[in-house]
């Protein structure tokens, strides 16, 4: 099983109307199948590095969510985009090659 539990969780469709009613304990309707199994506590194996996001992303990631969990997330990636003119103030801020975003 592989998963990200900080990442965000399954969107689920139920049929609540029509459903055998149980308590949350039983039918844990909120939980994806990998926080269930890992509320297990099974041997795991923690990836820490990402090979699509920018290494300054993954900084960001590292200091804000997997610092929590002891994970050292990092990645290598430093390509950059090249810089184009575009008459939209906040395209060009967001394209900003100085200012990585993926």
């Amino acid at each position: 099983m592989v998963g990200d539990h900080p990442q965000m969780p399954p969107i689920v469709k139920h049929d609540w109307e029509g459903e055998a009613r149980r308590t949350f304990r039983q039918y844990q309707v909120y939980e994806s199948l990998f926080d269930t199994l890992r509320a297990q506590n099974p041997p795991m194996i923690r990836f820490t590095e990402s090979f699509r996001l920018h290494a300054a992303m993954a900084e960001f990631l590292r200091q804000e969510v997997y610092r929590h969990d002891g994970i050292a997330y990092h990645s290598k990636q430093r390509d950059m985009l090249s810089a184009h003119l575009v008459a939209d103030d906040l395209a060009t801020a967001v394209l900003h090659p100085d200012y990585p975003s993926s």
